[in-house]
């Protein structure tokens, strides 16, 4: 959403990133609520998951 903050917040075991907006393209709550995710971002993502900080 225009406007609107990406907010961080680091803890002892995690970091946690919320950026507000409307779901990815393909994502329904249904699917959200069932444990299926989409990546906003595949590159970030495919990062995270090699060195071990995401699964």
């Amino acid at each position: 959403m225009r406007g609107s903050r990406i907010q961080v917040a680091v803890f002892s075991d995690l970091i946690e990133i919320t950026n507000p907006g409307g779901l990815p393209y393909g994502q329904t709550m249904e699917l959200a609520l069932s444990g299926i995710s989409r990546m906003r971002n595949r590159i970030i993502g495919r990062l995270f998951r090699e060195i071990k900080l995401i699964e």
